[in-house]
């Protein structure tokens, strides 16, 4: 993959690598007698050698952040087991050069510890990060919007919003960044549309939008 030229080549090597089933033409032109791998072999030795290759390269460290873990809690028990059991292995088979980080509601963490108790154990630390209050919430949205402004602006750092606003969006939003970022985009696409507000975006208006 590093030294290849041809384009085809390496991304059909690296479907390879993440199990994903090739052509028998991609196989052949990778000299591959098989058109896939399995998960244990991609856990016990694809992953292993990758992580040699980047050691030999220079890059003493390979972190992988798996966002949105909680997904897998709305799977069967039987499937959740058997990917958070090739998780436990992935850790155990790279114990050294690899951090493993996870990305999930704190109460999908909890399903997935009682689920496999095994990989809960290899869990070296966990940040649990609480809502945003309102003034968080508030700094939050001045620091995005001032990204934005011009210049010669000296106006209020929160404007269009004011802190009635931003309570109803953080509140909506469950004091989620993400949700209050998205929440405050959708709120301004609307309020652009209506002449009617001039500077500021009311409490109510904000009500309206979310459904609060």
């Amino acid at each position: 993959m590093a030294i290849e030229s041809d384009q085809d080549k390496r991304n059909a090597a690296w479907k390879f690598c993440i199990g994903k089933t090739l052509s028998k033409g991609e196989a052949k032109g990778l000299g591959l007698v098989s058109e896939s791998l399995s998960e244990d072999e991609i856990v016990r030795y694809v992953f292993p050698s990758l992580i040699q290759i980047l050691n030999r390269n220079g890059i003493a460290m390979l972190f992988l952040l798996i966002d949105e873990v909680e997904k897998i809690a709305t799977k069967s028990e039987s499937k959740t087991f058997a990917f958070l059991e090739n998780l436990r292995s992935l850790i155990d088979n790279n114990l050294n050069g690899f951090c493993m980080m996870f990305s999930c509601q704190t109460e999908a963490l909890e399903i997935l510890a009682s689920t496999s108790p095994a990989l809960s154990d290899r869990m070296s630390e966990i940040v649990d990060l609480d809502p945003l209050d309102l003034p968080s919430a508030i700094l939050l949205i001045e620091d995005y919007l001032r990204t934005a402004r011009i210049e010669r602006y000296r106006g209020s750092s929160l404007s269009p919003f004011d802190e009635p606003a931003v309570d109803v969006i953080d509140h909506s939003s469950k004091g989620s960044i993400r949700y209050i970022l998205q929440n405050c985009n959708t709120i301004l696409e609307h309020a652009a549309l209506r002449p009617e507000i001039k500077k500021t975006i009311p409490a109510e208006f904000v009500q309206k939008i979310l459904g609060s």
